[in-house]
């Protein structure tokens, strides 16, 4: 690494290395000290509870309890619930990574600052909703990780409202890939809602980080979702599909300029 290198990376690697020490604190306002966590990822959905976002056992894991019985539910839930299992997502400060530049800067050198193999350094998240039945809703997410050396892999949720006319009782089902190219995941993260005709259906993107989503012309809104910080929204599929191919370019493109594997 050149000098200039170094001294780019002094703020993120310090702090990395420094953050569970009990004796030093740091401002409340991250976004202020240009500083990168990582926290659980969980799944832009409209529900109940919080839904992981993680790798299960068998690559699949539903829960078709509802919400009918709150105690069996949650033991269900702490059952269910394996943290070695559940993906971390990085959290940046906008003041930290404003520009591609900077974002192609920290992945190069991901490992040196020991965010950790297992962290993803880029996600992207797509949601599909709509009324599937009765003024039944569905929610589809889909969730694209990839991580420093070009590998990537796809979680789904599936949620849906339940059949109860007297309470809401909603159940969902998750999946997830194995590791596989770059190029393999954008062509099926591409493909994702092509066959879905529910009423009333919607979409929305989402980006870690916010850097990628550049060529969006369209403004976002900011979220309640603990680990995504903005959010595009559509009413129909073709600005939906517009916007997302060029964030997924970006991607390519930021991955196949770094000299990684991505095909």
């Amino acid at each position: 690494m050149t000098e200039d290198s170094n001294v780019e990376l002094i703020p993120f690697t310090i702090f990395w290395n420094t953050r569970n020490l009990p004796h030093i604190h740091f401002p409340e306002n991250k976004e202020q000290t240009g500083i990168i966590d990582s926290k659980l990822g969980e799944y832009p959905i409209d529900g109940w509870n919080n839904i992981f976002i993680e790798i299960p056992l068998d690559a699949k894991r539903s829960d078709v309890s509802g919400r009918s019985n709150y105690r069996r539910k949650k033991e269900q839930s702490s059952k269910g619930k394996n943290q070695i299992r559940i993906i971390k997502l990085p959290f940046y400060s906008q003041d930290a990574v404003k520009d591609v530049r900077k974002l192609k800067h920290l992945i190069k050198h991901w490992s040196e600052i020991l965010f950790g193999e297992d962290i993803p350094c880029i996600a992207l998240a797509t949601k599909c909703r709509g009324f599937y039945s009765d003024q039944r809703e569905a929610q589809v997410v889909t969730v694209l990780m990839v991580w420093n050396d070009s590998t990537a892999r796809l979680t789904t949720l599936d949620w849906f409202e339940g059949p109860l006319d007297d309470c809401i009782s909603p159940e969902w089902h998750m999946q997830s890939t194995s590791y596989m190219s770059l190029a393999k995941a954008i062509e099926r993260f591409k493909d994702t809602y092509s066959n879905i005709n529910w009423e009333g259906i919607c979409y929305a993107l989402y980006i870690i980080p916010q850097c990628l989503g550049h060529s969006i012309q369209s403004r976002s809104t900011r979220t309640s979702y603990p680990s995504w910080v903005n959010e595009w929204q559509y009413k129909n599929q073709t600005s939906f599909k517009k916007d997302l191919s060029s964030v997924l370019s970006n991607v390519h493109a930021l991955f196949s300029s770094s000299g990684k594997e991505v095909g």
